[in-house]
């Protein structure tokens, strides 16, 4: 047991520091299980609570992802109230053993935090071989403010582990040896978050076609591998639910205006919620989309890291040191990697800050496909995760050990000064303010008790009444509400289901067993 206990010395560090992080953002109150009004003090987290509610007291059916009674005639899937399939899907299993009040956000945000600090040191590890250098690597990531961003705005997309395990995978390992856990990492990535599992897709595509070697053995592999990929990935989406909503709808909204802007990874501020990253950086006036979806800042101690580490591989006194870096195949391919998807990220419209430099006219189908990916801003994260682990290791190869360790040590000190100001804003983030109307009359508390159904009469993703309702139908039990806040929605079932109201309520052929509102 003691020799376990030392050979993991590092992973149960990085618990107790996960364990830190999210009594530090939720609270130590709102951790367990059966503690969910937190949830509702932020819409996000509102709609991928009450998804799962919905979901874990629903029966089984196929698609296994389908929740039918989130949404009624414009419901959907688990998939889009971004409730984290690949969750949603175990506790559902054991619902008989977990309570109707259960939430698994927590355990998840734990999760995020763990895997953030895992997959960061074990990268930098391969190419350093030193613990404590590896380890202060590592907080660059934990703090990283992309990240931390995330951490209330999209919980799924929190997740940077599978970015980070992506690059873990395709800098240490030989992509012809590890395509299983490539296959994997996808199906997992599909169960938790869209835009990871898009980006982790085109990162191994690519990986692929660089290591590709032209003959008729490794065209057919290549075949074999992609068709294998593509059958489980389309039966995987299927059952989770993807495809419960026309294609149509499922192309994302936004291609050109969540995008990323030349500045992006130097603006700190994001005025739509009026919160600053730094301390010492002023604000650059971007669009609201650049933003939010393209939220990129690297903070001022990762700015300077980069800027050092780039003089470093310049500099002719440091050649020998950097040989190796310089000569890594799989660097050099990720460098590659990095350009293209920095291009995709920029969109057809490349932006220096209020400043438009080009936007190139798309053919209608291009523009469509390229949707996929509305929010394009997003495909930078790999990239920004990717300039880091570049910026560490060359440090690293340039100087003595503790040379190395003053300087990085340094870094992240200004790194943490920069940042917290922004890291402070999410202490205790989770606070709920308010978790519905007031129900001083008591005909609400008769109405909820006696109706089990509760709609609005305005059908529509996410209604103005959404906020001030969501905690109340989990709190009172309520077993079907069309009240809903989706990702993605079926725009024609949404119409439909207006007229139906309209003339519901003009014919007087209202359900019996509703409250209306």
């Amino acid at each position: 047991m003691k020799k376990f206990f030392i050979n993991n010395k590092i992973n149960f560090l990085f618990f107790f520091i996960s364990f830190i992080c999210i009594v530090a953002v939720l609270g130590l109150k709102n951790i367990p299980f059966q503690s969910t009004a937190w949830l509702y003090g932020n819409n996000d987290a509102s709609f991928m609570q009450l998804g799962w509610y919905f979901f874990q007291n629903d029966v089984w059916r196929f698609p296994l992802g389908s929740n039918p009674n989130y949404g009624d005639e414009i419901a959907s899937s688990i998939v889009y109230t971004d409730s984290i399939p690949i969750l949603a899907f175990f506790f559902k299993l054991i619902r008989s053993f977990i309570p109707g009040n259960f939430q698994y956000f927590s355990f998840w945000y734990f999760l995020c935090f763990f895997f953030q600090l895992f997959f960061s040191f074990k990268i930098l590890k391969k190419f350093t071989n030193s613990d404590l250098y590896s380890l202060i690597g590592s907080i660059f990531f934990l703090i990283a403010p992309i990240f931390i961003f995330k951490i209330n705005w999209h919980g799924s997309a929190a997740m940077g582990g599978l970015l980070l395990c992506a690059l873990y995978l395709g800098l240490t390992k030989e992509i012809n040896e590890s395509k299983l856990s490539w296959i994997l990492l996808i199906i997992v990535a599909s169960l938790v978050e869209y835009s990871s599992m898009l980006i982790i897709i085109v990162v191994y595509s690519l990986l692929r076609i660089i290591n590709f070697t032209f003959d008729k053995k490794s065209f057919f592999e290549l075949t074999k591998d992609f068709f294998l990929i593509s059958s489980l990935l389309l039966f995987t989406l299927y059952i989770t639910g993807y495809f419960e909503i026309r294609m149509a709808d499922t192309l994302g909204i936004g291609f050109g205006f969540y995008k990323l802007n030349l500045l992006s990874p130097f603006d700190s501020f994001q005025s739509f919620n009026n919160i600053a990253w730094s301390r010492f950086l002023p604000d650059i006036k971007l669009t609201s989309g650049e933003e939010l979806e393209s939220f990129n800042y690297f903070g001022l101690g990762q700015i300077l890291m980069l800027i050092a580490a780039f003089l470093f591989l310049l500099n002719k006194n440091y050649k020998k040191n950097l040989f190796s870096i310089k000569n890594n195949k799989k660097i050099k391919a990720f460098i590659f990697i990095s350009v293209l998807m920095t291009l995709w990220a920029l969109s057809n419209k490349v932006s220096f800050g209020s400043y438009t430099l080009i936007e190139i006219p798309l053919n209608k189908y291009i523009f469509a496909a390229l949707s996929l990916a509305g929010k394009t801003g997003r495909m930078f994260w790999i990239v920004n995760y990717f300039l880091l682990i570049l910026s560490i290791i060359i440090i690293y190869n340039c100087f003595e050990k503790k040379t190395s360790l003053s300087i990085i040590s340094l870094f992240l000190i200004i790194q943490v000064i920069d940042v917290s100001i922004g890291i402070k804003s999410r202490i205790n983030f989770f606070t709920p303010t308010q978790l519905g109307y007031e129900l001083k009359d008591p005909i609400w508390e008769n109405l909820f008790k006696k109706y089990k159904v509760f709609k609005t009469t305005y059908p529509r993703n996410y209604p103005g009444l959404f906020s001030k309702f969501s905690y109340l139908i989990e709190k009172h039990n309520i077993e079907k509400t069309n009240m809903v806040k989706l990702a993605r929605i079926n725009r024609k079932a949404v119409a439909e289901a207006k007229y139906n109201s309209y003339n519901n309520f003009r014919n007087r052929n209202l359900a019996s067993d509703t409250i209306y509102v």
